[in-house]
């Protein structure tokens, strides 16, 4: 799941580097928020599921990704998470529900995540303005 908005970003790197750094603080914390969140909603039954879910922000600071699985593990490993996520339909194995944890992770923040990207750029042009 990456969290971005590609015309906000394309703007903010035209700001100056203190600014870019608030944002980007924002930005690492609100993804390690979901992280946390996709974790606490992740199911129980092997504990391999939670600690596979990662998260990392680019190196300027303005995008973060949280993984359900690393991309660089086996395609079995990739399958076997892409099946508890969304669940199977078909196969020799029967169908399941899925959790769609990571997506629920998503849902919950990405109100927060989009006023506080609004809230902390409103404050840039605050600044600039001389208002604040």
């Amino acid at each position: 799941m990456r969290i971005e908005y590609k015309h906000v970003s394309k703007r903010l790197r035209d700001l100056p580097k203190a600014e870019r750094a608030a944002v980007g603080k924002f930005v690492s914390k609100s993804t390690t928020q979901t992280e946390q969140i996709a974790r606490i909603l992740a199911p129980e039954r092997s504990g391999q599921t939670k600690s596979d879910i990662s998260s990392h922000t680019s190196l300027d600071g303005l995008t973060g990704v949280i993984e359900a699985i690393a991309p660089d593990a086996p395609r079995a490993e990739k399958n076997r998470a892409f099946s508890i996520e969304y669940g199977r339909k078909k196969g020799t194995r029967g169908t399941t529900e899925g959790s769609l944890h990571m997506d629920k992770a998503r849902q919950y923040t990405r109100k927060r995540f989009g006023k506080g990207v609004r809230r902390i750029v409103r404050g840039i042009v605050r600044r600039a303005a001389g208002n604040g």
